[in-house]
């Protein structure tokens, strides 16, 4: 706060906007976009004026769209296309510093005939359970994906196969 004040003291005539964290009564944090400007009311006097807006609803909604652009809606695991992503950055540490990784790639066989059998809502409880499953057999740092139907991944970070 004291940073963008002085910014507005130094060139008081333009409109200065930030957005900066605000601590409310009860310690919860809230986000708010501020416009600070300053308005002559006469030849001497000058009045501060300023907007506050909060974003919170807006910073939630950016996340809840971060999030689902990144993620499997089934199974929460990140998506194939996320996993790309972290392959792709993984692939060139391992060219730059010499890191080994190791991928796993999981097909669950005759997945279709408990889809067939038992029905689709079986299959994606399955699904949905088995990516628990993997969560909670590997690392926190280590990548787990549902690359598609019934295809998963495992991107094991700083993990030689020997």
């Amino acid at each position: 706060m004291e940073d963008s004040l002085h910014k507005w003291l130094d060139n008081p005539e333009k409109v200065h906007r930030w957005e900066q964290q605000k601590i409310r009564k009860y310690r919860t944090i809230m986000w708010v976009k501020e416009a600070v400007m300053t308005v002559k009311s006469s030849y001497v006097e000058r009045n501060i004026f300023i907007v506050c807006e909060d974003t919170a609803v807006t910073r939630e909604l950016a996340w809840q769209l971060s999030y689902q652009a990144t993620h499997d809606s089934l199974t929460d695991l990140i998506n194939r296309r996320e996993f790309e992503e972290r392959l792709n950055t993984m692939l060139k540490t391992c060219t730059e510093s010499g890191g080994q990784h190791t991928l796993c790639y999981m097909d669950l066989d005759q997945f279709k005939i408990i889809n067939d059998t038992s029905g689709h809502t079986a299959g994606d409880e399955l699904l949905e359970q088995l990516g628990l499953l993997l969560q909670h057999q590997f690392r926190t740092r280590d990548t787990i994906v549902r690359l598609e139907g019934d295809e998963f991944g495992i991107l094991m970070e700083h993990c030689p196969l020997y």
